[in-house]
């Protein structure tokens, strides 16, 4: 296989690939024969057609066309795996040469996850510490320490947010709109609600709500970004034990809300606290490094 891979603008990468002619003659035997499974003629059963008459009755084109799926599934995937690009959303495919007998050559265009270059994120978050806006008083409640907790937290991201730049993909942006469409939905649900009311009420549409939306979704992502990169550089981990724990709760509280196990994924909630764990997990990090820097 011959590959050739290009960063492009938009957090985006191309990838070149050619299959040799032999490994490609491979994939149309198999598609030819994938076919001619489904080849029904007068006077055979299905799949006991001849060879020599299937040759003549099977569309040469349909056969390439399957051989290619096959050649683009078994050759894309490894080299993602093998070169770890951390691809997104659909990518775009354009097969540049196919022909019987001949090597396979295909483009592919896919976003990835932007690169993170951190800044000094320690000397960040004790530079945000500093500050006397975040003294707290003896006298002050728990409810009160919380508050000031999470936005001196959200001061430290942001001021670490401030100093980097992060080329996002649009299909990432796309998505998290997607996402707080989805959130708002629920919320309005869970106020008794019928979302084409409360659509009428606010006097919006949804393509309304998604251009409001840009910079907050921008910033959720740089946020949710960093974060993960935090979490990699200082090797920040979450046990099983630990989301098993917590979904344990979350899913107690949402039966004595009224909501059953079955209307619940659960594949998307352990994944949804696993990333609720190490942000908080993150957040006591650069609490700990503003102390001692």
């Amino acid at each position: 296989m011959i590959l050739e891979i290009k960063k492009l603008p938009g957090s985006e990468m191309g990838i070149s690939i050619e299959v040799p002619a032999d490994e490609f003659e491979k994939y149309s035997k198999q598609a030819f024969e994938e076919i001619s499974k489904d080849v029904s003629m007068p006077g055979f059963r299905p799949g006991k057609v001849p060879p020599e008459l299937l040759k003549e009755n099977i569309d040469s084109e349909a056969v390439l066309k399957k051989a290619a799926e096959h050649a683009i599934q078994k050759n894309y995937l490894p080299v993602l795996q093998e070169k770890k690009i951390e691809a997104i959303g659909r990518p775009e495919i354009v097969i540049t040469k196919i022909a019987k007998g001949n090597s396979f050559c295909f483009k592919v265009k896919t976003a990835v996850l932007p690169e993170i270059i951190l800044p000094d994120y320690k000397k960040i978050a004790a530079d945000v510490r500093g500050k006397d806006e975040f003294s707290i008083k003896d006298d002050a409640s728990e409810e009160e320490k919380g508050k000031m907790q999470q936005t001196k937290r959200m001061k430290i991201l942001e001021a670490i947010n401030d100093v980097m730049e992060i080329d996002i993909p649009s299909i990432m942006i796309k998505t998290e709109k997607e996402k707080m469409l989805g959130e708002l939905k629920t919320s309005v649900e869970n106020m008794r609600m019928k979302w084409k009311d409360y659509m009428s009420q606010i006097k919006k549409t949804e393509d309304d709500l998604r251009k409001e939306w840009q910079e907050d979704a921008i910033r959720r992502i740089r946020y949710g970004l960093i974060l993960r990169a935090l979490g990699d550089r200082e090797n920040i981990q979450v046990s099983a034990e630990e989301v098993d724990t917590d979904v344990e709760k979350i899913l107690k509280q949402l039966s004595a809300a009224g909501s059953g196990a079955s209307d619940i994924d659960t594949g998307y909630l352990k994944s949804y606290t696993y990333g609720m764990i190490r942000n908080e997990k993150v957040f006591g990090f650069l609490e700990i490094c503003s102390k001692t820097i």
